[in-house]
């Protein structure tokens, strides 16, 4: 359900296959923010055509333990960071979170 007014930093509501909704930011690129810590946030964005979905707070807390993300010029005087491409690294931490895959262009081969 998309929400017309960005409500809470929510653009939409999903419903997740078990009935649990959960309240999705859709973004550009790998992005976390200090104004959607604490709010149950998922952030949904497309990279090379993948699309991840991953849970903002838990998502961020392995990023800065593993990154140093936290302390970095615009975490500490903006409250936000984003990446604008994904290293191997972040792949990695986002593999749990990967949706979709981009369709292999090779036709099937049926025997």
């Amino acid at each position: 359900m998309r929400m017309s007014d960005d409500w809470q930093g929510v653009d939409f509501i999903a419903q997740h296959i078990d009935g649990a909704f959960l309240k999705v930011q859709l973004k550009s690129r790998l992005s976390f923010g200090e104004k959607y810590r604490g709010k149950e946030l998922y952030i949904a964005f497309i990279c090379n055509g993948d699309w991840y979905l991953y849970p903002h707070d838990e998502l961020l807390d392995q990023v800065i333990a593993t990154t140093g993300v936290g302390a970095t010029v615009s975490w500490e005087e903006r409250g936000g960071y984003s990446f604008p491409g994904l290293s191997h690294q972040m792949r990695k931490l986002l593999e749990p979170y990967k949706i979709s895959e981009k369709p292999d262009p090779r036709p099937s081969q049926t025997a």
